[in-house]
């Protein structure tokens, strides 16, 4: 059983996972900026609405996707370089 094969198959597809999910949330972060379906703000009532943005949780859960994918690729090359396959 090749071990170093299997983990580096299952590295890959962490990897896969990771590169697919991360537009996601670049994705939705681009359509809320940009009020593009179905993020579009409906009109602003000073009396009676919030001030705060719209889409302001959803946005700032999209700015965590990126932030925590980010996080893991950077601590994944960095244990890519300490540890090489021999």
């Amino acid at each position: 059983m090749d071990v170093i094969a299997i983990l580096t198959g299952q590295r890959r597809a962490v990897e896969r996972l990771y590169d697919e999910a991360a537009g996601v949330f670049a994705a939705r972060k681009k359509k809320i900026e940009a009020a593009e379906e179905p993020y579009q703000s409906p009109p602003f009532n000073p009396d009676y609405d919030d001030p705060e943005p719209p889409f302001l949780e959803e946005w700032h859960s999209a700015d965590l996707g990126n932030t925590v994918g980010n996080n893991w690729r950077e601590e994944e090359q960095k244990s890519r370089r300490k540890w090489r396959p021999l």
